[in-house]
């Protein structure tokens, strides 16, 4: 088969697992009666790249022993045969904007059904794929694809967002707004938090396009401190709204926490 095409699912579902697909070139279309199914290795990046079969992959016979004498850095990710639900050429496996979904294998390290331990954010493999005779045994092996599992759990959203007039009675006195919210009540921890301004609530409905969020952000990133319950950011950069400008207008503020991880 082809080498393996990684299917991106950067909802909370793709969370340290990968999923994977492959297509299935004419060749071996041709000799499907004397197949039965496919096997999926990982093999880790490390040491993939020390033997040289991120380039050339190894034989079926070889790969086989690895799963034995190095079941630490080769594993054989599938207990039954795979049985595609879809069959694809190779274009069609490779296009993920035409069939942005359809998966073969999801490899998660056994977590759900076989009690492993989860993977880490970051850890890379390389995965290659073979066709099984009917006897059980992997034909040739399919070039290596690099995968990064990904830590895909967002945190949840700030809490007890306020926005207050406050008063700076320096020697340049100004009034402006102050943005204060709490961290997240469950979930996992932020790394960072940014703030918004909207001008109307159609802008705050065009938020999830990136441009939109880079265009009403006025702060951040605000690092996350362990033990801190309250954070505060004063609106009184340049553009923002003034006593002699905007008296009477109505802006709204949000707050988005963000975690870094090995994905972005």
């Amino acid at each position: 088969p082809g080498p393996p095409v990684h299917v991106t699912d950067l909802a909370a579902s793709g969370n340290l697992n990968v999923k994977l697909r492959w297509g299935v070139p004419d060749d071996l279309r041709r000799n499907s009666p004397l197949t039965y199914g496919f096997d999926t290795f990982r093999m880790t990046r490390a040491y993939a790249e020390s033997a040289g079969y991120h380039l050339t992959p190894p034989t079926p016979a070889v790969m086989a022993g690895l799963v034995i004498s190095q079941p630490l850095a080769v594993k054989l990710i599938n207990q039954l045969p795979i049985i595609p639900a879809k069959l694809m050429n190779l274009p069609e496996a490779a296009d993920l904007l035409a069939d942005p979904e359809t998966a073969f294998i999801t490899d998660d390290n056994g977590v759900l059904l076989d009690g492993g331990l989860p993977l880490s954010d970051g850890d890379q493999f390389y995965y290659f794929a073979s066709a099984r005779d009917l006897l059980g045994r992997p034909g040739r092996i399919s070039n290596g694809t690099l995968v990064t599992f990904c830590d895909r759990m967002r945190p949840r959203s700030s809490s007890r967002l306020d926005v207050s007039h406050a008063h700076d009675a320096s020697a340049t006195p100004q009034d402006f707004l102050r943005v204060s919210w709490a961290p997240p009540t469950a979930g996992e921890t932020p790394d960072s938090y940014y703030v918004y301004r909207w001008e109307n609530t159609e802008q705050m409905v065009k938020a999830d396009a990136p441009a939109e969020f880079a265009l009403r952000q006025i702060g951040g990133p605000i690092v996350s401190v362990p033990g801190k319950t309250r954070y505060t950011f004063d609106d009184d950069g340049a553009g923002a709204p003034s006593n002699t400008t905007d008296l009477g207008k109505t802006f709204w503020y949000s707050v988005r926490a963000v975690k870094t991880t090995a994905c972005g």
